[in-house]
Order: C-alpha cells, then sequence, then structure tokens
C-alpha cells in the first residue's frame, strides 16, 4: 500500500476570476494561476501549449482566452475548432462548450453526426477530431472551404498522437501557414513529456512560436494497493471486486484490457449499478452509462480506455487497472480519473496483473518504483520527418500552394508525384504554386490515408468487420495461417483478398475461429492465450532499398508460419506450415537492418529488445514505436528493427547515451529480463557478447552523432 497526497494548482497572484476579463458565459470561479497566463497569451494574440494535470480547468483556461479576445462573427462557419481525439469525449464536451459560447451556434462534426453538414455552414464553433479533418482535407470538401474563416484551433490530449499523426497535424499547420490563414493554435496536455520540443517543431511549421505554460494537476489524497501475487483465476477476483464495489458509495471505474472483458463481466454480475463503457458500444449506450455514472445510479463502470481522458462522470473515488498500460502517459492518465477535487476525500487505485509482464513488475518493488518515477513518454518528432514532406507534397498537389523542393524530390523519387522539375535550380515560387499532380500509385496510397496510419486493413468475419490493423502490421503478423488476438478473442487468418504491389485501399483479411480453421484440435488452448504464431521470412529473399536517410523500401517473403506453445522457458513450436504461393510484399519505412553470423534467434530478439528499452530509458520513446522482424535459416541470418510509423525518431538519439543504456540493459540476468509483448523467455547460457555485438551494429546504424542528439 502507498500513502499518495493530494496537490492543487497555484491560484492566480493577482487573485483574478473569469469576469475580470468579461466573460460572463464561464463560472466565475477564481482562476488558477495557468489559466490566467493562457487567457493572456492569447489576448496577445500567442499560440499556447498548456500542460497540466487532470481536473485544472485546461478547457476553460482556452475558452476563457478565446471569448475574452472575441471578434467571432455571427453565423460565419467554423470560426472556432475543436479537436479530440475520440468521438466519446467530443460528446462529452459539446454540452459544456455550448455553454461557454452561449449565443453562438456549436456542433459535433464526427462519425457518429455525418449529416451535420447542414449544421457546419453556420455554426461559429465546431467540435471534430483529426480523422474527420484528414478525410475532409483528402478531397477537399465543402467543410475545407469553411476552415478559411478559422480564427482559434484547439487540440485537446495532444499527448494521445504519435509521430505519425503528429506529423498528419504539423502538414495542417503548414497549409494554414501557406493559406495565409491568421489562425491561434491552443494545445492542452495533461501528460506530455517534452513540451518545449513539441512547441520548437510545431512552430516551425506554423510559421510562429508557440509558447509553454506549465500548470498542476489537482487531486485528492489517495492510497494505492498493487496486488504482488500471480491471479491464478483472476476472472473470479475480477466478479467479486465488481460485485462488492456495486454496493459501495463511492464509484469505482475499472480498466480492463479487452472490450470482451467488459461484456462477459458485465454479464456474469447482471447488477442494473455496474454498467460498460467502450468504443463497440453504440453512442446512445455509451451516453446512458456516462449520465448513470454522473447521477449516482451506477457505482461500478467497465472500460478499456474510452474513459481514460477527461469525459465528465461525476465523482469516481476508485480506479481499478487490470495490467499495466503499454506506456507511462497511459497509467497517470487512469489514476488521474478519481479524486479530481482536493476537498473530495481519501480516494484508491487497485492494480493487479494481467499477464505474466505486469506480474514481473507488481511483484518487484525496485521495478514498480522505476515505473512509477519514470519520465512521461516524449513525442517524438523531428524539424522535418519523412511523413511531413511526403503530407506536405499531397496537400500542396490538392491546394495549389508553394511546394518545397525537397518534397517534390523524394515524392517524384517514389513515384508519388509527376514533376519534370530541375531540382538544382527549383526554388520555392513566390507568386505562382507550380501544378503537380499525384501518380496512380500516390493517389491510392494517399486514399489509403487514415489519422491512424497508411493501408488500414479491415478484418472480417463472416462478412462483419471485427477489427482493423496497419498493413505494417498484417504483412508482419497477419497473413494467413497467422493466429491474432482481436480484442481478447483468438481468430486465424483464413486468406487475403490480394497480395498487392503497394499498400492498397481495397485489401481485406479474412478470418476464421479456432473451431472452423486447420487448428480445430488446440482451438481450448489458443482460447486461454496459450498459443500464438510467428512469421518467418526467408533471409536470402529481404531486400533494402534505400530513398532518404534511413527510409526504406523493404520487401519480404515469407516462408512459412510458426505455431508455437508458450511453455516453462521458452515457446516450443507445436506445427509449421508454408506460405504458398510466397508473394514478395513492401513496406515502406524507416529500417535498419543487422546480419551477424551464426547468430541465433534469442540473441537478435534480445539486442533488438536492448535497443528498444535504451530508446525508452534515454529518451522517453515509447516502447512500441519501433516493430522488429528476424529472420533466420541457412547463411544469412537478420534482424530488421523499423519504425512501426515514419516518424524518424532515429533522428533524435545520441549514439553514446543508447550505447551505454543498452549496454547496461544486458547486465541483468537473462532470467531477469522483462520484455513487454514477447512470448521468449530467455535461457541462462545466452550468449550476450554476440547480442552485444548486433545491439552494436544496430545502435551505430541508427544514429549518426556521436556523443550527442542528432536533430
Amino acid at each position: 500500500v502507498e500513502d499518495i497526497p493530494g496537490s492543487r494548482s497555484a491560484s492566480d497572484p493577482q487573485g483574478r476570476a473569469a469576469s475580470s476579463y468579461g466573460v460572463s458565459t464561464l463560472p466565475d470561479f477564481p482562476l488558477y494561476e495557468h489559466q490566467a497566463a493562457v487567457a493572456d497569451l492569447v489576448l496577445g494574440g500567442k499560440n499556447v501549449l498548456l500542460t497540466s494535470g487532470t481536473a485544472s480547468g485546461k478547457t476553460e483556461a482556452a475558452c476563457l482566452g478565446i471569448l475574452a479576445k472575441g471578434g467571432i462573427r455571427a453565423r460565419d462557419p467554423c470560426q472556432v475548432v475543436f479537436l479530440y481525439p475520440t468521438k466519446a469525449l467530443s460528446n462529452d464536451q459539446w454540452q459544456r462548450l455550448m455553454n461557454y459560447f452561449f449565443g453562438y451556434s456549436a456542433c459535433r462534426f464526427d462519425a457518429d453526426n455525418p449529416k451535420r453538414r447542414s449544421e457546419v455552414s453556420h455554426s461559429e464553433v465546431v467540435l471534430t477530431n483529426p480523422q474527420m479533418l484528414i478525410e475532409h482535407l483528402k478531397f477537399s470538401t465543402p467543410f475545407v472551404a469553411f476552415l478559411n474563416n478559422l480564427k482559434f484551433l484547439v487540440i485537446d490530449e495532444i499527448h494521445l498522437y504519435s509521430s505519425f499523426q503528429w506529423s498528419l497535424l504539423l502538414s495542417y499547420f503548414n497549409l494554414i501557414k501557406k493559406r495565409g490563414l491568421a489562425a491561434q493554435v491552443i494545445l492542452l496536455s495533461a501528460t506530455l513529456g517534452n513540451p518545449l520540443h513539441l512547441c520548437e517543431v510545431a512552430g516551425s511549421w506554423l510559421g510562429s512560436p508557440i509558447i509553454h505554460v506549465q500548470g498542476k494537476t489537482v487531486a485528492a489524497p489517495a492510497q494505492r494497493y498493487r496486488i504482488t501475487s500471480r491471479v491464478e483465476n483472476l476472472a473470479a477476483l475480477l466478479e467479486r471486486l465488481v460485485s462488492a464495489y456495486s454496493e459501495d458509495e463511492g464509484s469505482t471505474l475499472v480498466f480492463l484490457p479487452y472490450r470482451s472483458w467488459a461484456d462477459y463481466l458485465c454479464s456474469q454480475v447482471n447488477n442494473d449499478a455496474v454498467v460498460k463503457h467502450h468504443g463497440s458500444l453504440g453512442v446512445e449506450e455509451r451516453r446512458e452509462a456516462e449520465e448513470s455514472l454522473k447521477r449516482g445510479r451506477a457505482k461500478v463502470c467497465l472500460t478499456c480506455k474510452t474513459l481514460q481522458q477527461g469525459i465528465d462522470i461525476g465523482s469516481i473515488s476508485r480506479v481499478v487497472q487490470v495490467g499495466l498500460p503499454e506506456t507511462v502517459a497511459e497509467f497517470w492518465q487512469r489514476e488521474g480519473r478519481k479524486g479530481r477535487l482536493p476537498d473530495e476525500g481519501l480516494t484508491e487505485s487497485i492494480l493487479i496483473p494481467g499477464n505474466n509482464w505486469d506480474a514481473g513488475l507488481l511483484t518487484n518493488g525496485q521495478r514498480y518504483k522505476k515505473l512509477t518515477s519514470m519520465p512521461i513518454e516524449s513525442t517524438a518528432l523531428p524539424m522535418r520527418s519523412m511523413a511531413t514532406i511526403l503530407f506536405d507534397g499531397f496537400y500542396s498537389s490538392i491546394y495549389r500552394v508553394p511546394i518545397e523542393a525537397e518534397t517534390l524530390q523524394l515524392a517524384s523519387r517514389l513515384g508519388w508525384l509527376n514533376s519534370s522539375i530541375d531540382f538544382e535550380a527549383y526554388m520555392i515560387p513566390n507568386e505562382t504554386p507550380l501544378r503537380v499532380e499525384p501518380t496512380l500509385d500516390g493517389e491510392k496510397l494517399f486514399q489509403s490515408l487514415s489519422f491512424y496510419g497508411f493501408g488500414r486493413v479491415p478484418l472480417l468475419h463472416k462478412g462483419e468487420l471485427v477489427d482493423e490493423m496497419s498493413y505494417g502490421e498484417a504483412v508482419r503478423a497477419g497473413l494467413p495461417g497467422c493466429i491474432l488476438q482481436v480484442d481478447g478473442m483468438p481468430y486465424v487468418v483464413g486468406g487475403w483478398s490480394k497480395y498487392p504491389a503497394t499498400p492498397d485501399p481495397d485489401l481485406k483479411i479474412y478470418l476464421e475461429t479456432p473451431e472452423d480453421s486447420p487448428y480445430a484440435s488446440i482451438a481450448d488452448e489458443m482460447r486461454k492465450g496459450l498459443i500464438f504464431s510467428r512469421v518467418q521470412f526467408d533471409p536470402q529473399a529481404v531486400s533494402v532499398r534505400k530513398l532518404r536517410g534511413a527510409f526504406s523500401e523493404v520487401r519480404l517473403r515469407p516462408a512459412s508460419i510458426d505455431v508455437c506453445r508458450i511453455a516453462e522457458m521458452k515457446p516450443r513450436k507445436i506445427a509449421s506450415r508454408p506460405v504458398v504461393p510466397a508473394p514478395e510484399l513492401p513496406l515502406y519505412t524507416n529500417c535498419f537492418v543487422s546480419e551477424a553470423i551464426g547468430a541465433t534467434e534469442e540473441e537478435y530478439e534480445l539486442a533488438v529488445h536492448a535497443v528498444v528499452h535504451a530508446m525508452r530509458e534515454e529518451f522517453s520513446i515509447p516502447l512500441n514505436t519501433y516493430v522488429h522482424i528476424v529472420a533466420t535459416g541457412g547463411a544469412k541470418n537478420m534482424a530488421l528493427i523499423y519504425e512501426s510509423s515514419w516518424g524518424d525518431t532515429h533522428l533524435l538519439l545520441s549514439r553514446k547515451r543508447l550505447l551505454e543504456s543498452a549496454a547496461s540493459f544486458l547486465q541483468a540476468p537473462v532470467e531477469e529480463l522483462l520484455l513487454p509483448r514477447c512470448h521468449q523467455t530467455f535461457k541462462g547460457f545466452l550468449d550476450k557478447k554476440v547480442a552485444k555485438k548486433i545491439l552494436e551494429e544496430l545502435i551505430c546504424l541508427m544514429t549518426t552523432v556521436e556523443g550527442g542528439g542528432a536533430r
């Protein structure tokens, strides 16, 4: 048990309230120091990034500055645009913003409200999400024309966005600059690891500086409990806890790893005081759950990620985390959902291990303390990443705005834009933009673009959409014969609709249940999570073509699908099926390849994980930023480590620090190494010297500057 003290933000030294700024539609509360600072900066025409803990009035700070500055013209659409990461958060904030912007029209424009285009045409305030914005930018719809009126762009929960997603936002900032729009940008976050760096990069693309304001978390005192032993029957424990908490006076929020767990527990407990809230539910069902919590009718809410953000669900006195999230930022977001008022009284949180990775952290006090004291992950953004350059090229071709020579040259070399420009002589035109057209391949790629990546591939079971995965994930782990966990349920990939030469928007993946698959005899073990698959690639057929820096076209040929059972010491292969026909599949990514004669698969795995952990330890880069493929067999063995998105995060790394940290990671006994999302448990006789040689080679490939980070 840990005792956690409460905290409170500092008050404005001048003792000002909202009415001091001539704003009557906001509650006339005494302002926190950071709220007054944001309002003053917005009044002065500045762009702002506010980082402040949960329940510290970030939305009120932004609205106060906008309303105090004024200048919003009646019935001119899209003068104030709020971007939220989820529809649930947008829906929650809508009524609140309707009250704050009383006298103006405010509407939601998202997938749940797609028919509101007529409302958008006369709404001064619009709530939407980045995916909706990108879709309309791609096709230059009337909504984009309305954005010519933009005065204020507010982006909330910015820590949730990956480097790839930030690349899309930055290219939109650049479009704002090139089109000469005098819009102010206000960025909000509760958990952001590198605010000053983000201000520098985003301000560069926007063409005007962004000023950082730091606030403080508002929280009641709490006690945190962690279970320090393996839970043999997790389902039974959760049923007992949920049943008991449903009789409590306070409300409890239970974060689960899978939506199917929430559905199962809700049906098992069968109590009106227990509700569920996740992305697979309809809008009305989610709203009803939120309202039940707010009114006190519901005492327990079972959720996954939809309630990690600041949706108003009333007072929460307890948070239960079943399984640790992938990032430290998510951990603190969840913890911040309880005790949002300093005088709320003692609250509590409970940490329950959900898998071997969680158990290894929670049962070891030293590891747990290290986890909770780690800095929050950084948003890794080089000044000019591969993705921002390419998106800038696409938008320039659509909106006929000036295009930089580097952008044009790279996109042309990739075969995505048509151009016959003399690059050496070309300068950004001052008046007439060049007419640049996408090629057919470029057009297909751009059509497959969403805010969540290139080439999102639908996963279908009996014609029903059950999930999506990126094209890169599909190549690495979603080939026919692979076993996929979709929301905690096992499926087997039955087939692809086609093997495309490039990421294709028409690609579909068809799933089968274990009982209907070739693995029917081990269906029970699959449902218990004891069986997994991995794709073996032919190392002789791997080819890498460098296109710019580390950005490459990688061609892979799958050789077989290995089906493995998780055992005491290491996975044991129980079946292998060849991939017939064996297609040659392309990946476009920042890729680094290591070849070591005689190295085993385990030594490659250990080396790659040491590198990934070093990036997290030294530079706060999230563990899931890089993924890897190990290809062994025959005379040529190799490991490919590559970015799951196109963020160019390797440009931020320091060779010296990375080498020292990765070498330190290897000092621990191999039995004690904790590797997230890795089925591998290493044997005591593993040769660390070979692993160290591999990681040194990878780090030297990934970094260019000795001893200091490269931008």
